[in-house]
């Protein structure tokens, strides 16, 4: 590799590759697109998946939980609900970084999200 964001590229082709092919040897795993969630938990995964009836007041709590920051402890500037911040990260990254995730984690990626569950 001749840079350390391809390095990184790389790797995370390699993790996403490894749980495409232990998501592909059994028919008890469920993949999710991080974008999904946390809307998609109470119906696709508890409700399809797990096969555990979820009343709306259930799926409220649910949902709730899901939204808040797990990192941000009481008196954290980062305390609160949880938002996502993928598209700041891509819209920060350098070239580079673009450059070696279209080259070396886009193929492994559109294949985790080809077969990932849909949210609708």
């Amino acid at each position: 590799f001749t840079s350390t964001e391809e390095f990184c590229a790389v790797h995370l082709a390699y993790l996403s590759e490894s749980a495409y092919e232990a998501f592909t040897s059994t028919s008890t795993g469920m993949l999710l697109n991080y974008e999904d969630l946390p809307s998609i938990l109470p119906s696709k995964v508890v409700g399809d998946h797990f096969r555990v009836p979820l009343d709306a007041e259930g799926q409220t709590r649910m949902l709730n939980v899901a939204k808040i920051y797990s990192k941000g402890r009481k008196g954290s500037p980062k305390k609160g609900e949880f938002t996502g911040d993928s598209l700041k990260k891509e819209n920060t990254a350098s070239d580079a970084v673009k450059n070696a995730a279209a080259q070396f984690l886009y193929p492994s990626y559109r294949k985790l999200a080809a077969a990932s569950v849909k949210a609708h």
